[in-house]
């Protein structure tokens, strides 16, 4: 009796190994092939600084101000303050009373001793100076908004649903009256395809005044004032400059449903930043002049100057026993990488 379990269990496996080759084989992934450019990468290692282990899991790095850097968990009832060089840590709570599915997704800016939290479903922005003062809340007038980024004391950027419900804006809101300063329809070719194709990642840098908005499913950037201006629209060194999104509701129940895109998007750009003269872009795209091991072993970073948005070069970052990093960030000439319960930080090169 025992030998035939046994016999099952390995026909089974062996039976869900062939099912898995099989899908992997005919399934066209975007790296099993060329795609149509190289990379100039920078040979030499990045020289590894400092490192800490965390004994809770952390999933996001959102600020460097002042000597400390800021993380959070899922969700942004604690957030942990970690000094520079690793040595100190300390947490802020924040009491939030929102149902557990309302708190996320959110957004977190802290420019010591402000703290700015977006609850983008709650549709709110609650801020104040810590630790010495109790958070405001501002109600954020208009739509349930999908991105988010604090620009000053006075006022974010979001991206939200404009008045036909069939595009994404973005809009500058006052954080004080949470009304709507200026609105700009930065991104061109959305259709009605409600936004989804042109997904990004936001963000701001307070030294170059600007905002960068990466999208994750082709090959554009847009590099933004904080009056909602395009300074420069740019491209990524890969090809992949259109995305065909058909959208699917998703029945919730109770005559509620959500619309999700009809298939899987395949991401060409992940995480961004601008840092000093460049904004960098982790891309998810191998270069046909690299070997499909370095790039298995890699997060690959690309960098393009802030002045004319053209590539300059690129680097990898180590995977951490072979798991890629969760959140990266850059300050100066530090690159500050998260890797789930641990913190790793690089000399960035000039």
């Amino acid at each position: 009796m025992k030998n035939k379990v046994i016999f099952r269990l390995l026909l089974i496996s062996l039976l869900v190994f062939f099912i898995l080759m099989g899908l992997y084989v005919s399934t066209d992934m975007p790296n099993k092939h060329n795609n149509g450019f190289t990379r100039h990468i920078i040979a030499s290692e990045l020289k590894l600084l400092k490192e800490k282990d965390f004994v809770e899991p952390l999933s996001k790095i959102w600020s460097i101000s002042g000597n400390q850097i800021y993380l959070t968990g899922e969700t942004p009832k604690s957030i942990l303050m970690v000094s520079k060089d690793l040595l100190k840590k300390d947490t802020i709570g924040i009491n939030l009373t929102a149902p557990e599915d309302k708190l996320v997704p959110f957004a977190i800016t802290i420019d010591t001793p402000n703290l700015y939290l977006h609850m983008n479903n709650l549709k709110a922005v609650i801020h104040g100076r810590f630790p010495d003062q109790a958070l405001s809340r501002t109600e954020i007038k208009g739509s349930v908004f999908t991105k988010s980024v604090q620009v000053s004391p006075a006022s974010l950027i979001i991206r939200v649903f404009d008045a036909s419900g069939k595009k994404q804006v973005f809009r500058k809101i006052s954080t004080v009256r949470g009304e709507v300063i200026k609105e700009a329809d930065i991104i061109e070719g959305q259709h009605d395809d409600l936004g989804m194709a042109s997904d990004g990642v936001l963000h701001y840098d307070k030294k170059a005044g600007l905002l960068s908005y990466v999208e994750y499913f082709r090959n554009r950037f847009y590099l933004i004032d904080t009056n909602l201006s395009v300074k420069l629209a740019g491209k990524t060194i890969d090809t992949i400059s259109f995305i065909n999104v058909k959208k699917q509701v998703l029945d919730e129940g109770e005559g509620k449903g959500k619309i999700i895109p009809g298939k899987a998007r395949v991401k060409v750009n992940k995480e961004s930043f601008i840092n000093g003269q460049y904004l960098y872009v982790v891309s998810a795209l191998r270069a046909d002049n690299e070997s499909r091991s370095d790039f298995n072993r890699h997060s690959v970073i690309d960098r393009y100057r802030l002045s004319d948005g053209k590539y300059k070069d690129s680097f990898y970052l180590d995977k951490y026993k072979e798991k890629p990093y969760k959140s990266v960030l850059a300050s100066n000439d530090t690159l500050y990488v998260l890797y789930n319960a641990k913190m790793v930080l690089y000399k960035l090169q000039k």
